[in-house]
């Protein structure tokens, strides 16, 4: 089976196939949806939280003659930064990889998030699985009592970083879907960060030419 490169594939807002198929071989090619880096986010985060952390330090830096406080407040900002740049860009799919699957009607062959590939034997896989595997409701916060102005406010700032976290989680969501089977008590996945018509073209594909034990 020729191979692709998971490693250095192209990042791409939507999933995409390519289905080669004839009587007796089935070939799939899938490449997942993946975001692109954030990166302003993290630097603004640090540059923010430095000025910040880096404003007191000189205070008490200048109150004790003492320039580790100074360097204190500064490292403070690069750890924020470093911190918003795990969370905005780890993906909660877990890991996504482009792949090739060949089945035939005794065999299904596919990679792995390496590169590698592995074949399932027809007799050995209990069934094939084709669902979404990330969702979540971040919902908005809701105001309760008389309104003021600082409730008001911080409701608004609140709502707006809810949102934000409302349409990453989206995102996600909507490019969750697996092709997988199930194989000696195992479940392995054959594709993930999919698009659901993406990821039910690949199963059909694959059902109709592999002959499960019923």
């Amino acid at each position: 089976m020729n191979q692709i490169d998971v490693a250095n594939t192209t990042r791409q807002p939507h999933s995409t196939i390519k289905i080669e198929e004839n009587s007796t071989r089935t070939v799939v090619t899938l490449v997942p949806a993946q975001k692109e880096p954030h990166r302003v986010g993290p630097i603004l985060t640090g540059l923010v939280f430095g000025g910040i952390g880096g404003f007191i330090g000189l205070a008490f830096t200048s109150a004790t003659h003492n320039p580790i406080y100074l360097l204190g407040g500064l490292g403070f900002g690069v750890g924020m930064g470093m911190l918003s740049n795990k969370q905005l860009n780890t993906d909660p799919r877990g890991r996504v990889f482009a792949t090739r699957i060949e089945a035939t009607q005794d065999r299904i062959e596919a990679q792995d998030e390496n590169g590698a590939a592995h074949i399932y034997n027809a007799k050995d896989i209990a069934r094939l699985l084709c669902r979404q595997t990330y969702n979540v409701v971040v919902g908005r916060t809701q105001m309760f009592g008389r309104p003021t102005v600082a409730t008001i406010m911080g409701n608004a700032i609140e709502n707006a970083g809810a949102n934000s976290r409302q349409k990453r989680a989206d995102w996600y969501a909507e490019r969750s879907f697996v092709v997988e089977l199930e194989a000696k008590g195992k479940r392995v996945v054959l594709a993930n960060g999919l698009d659901e018509p993406t990821a039910f073209a690949a199963y059909q594909a694959i059902s109709r030419q592999v002959a499960i034990p019923k």
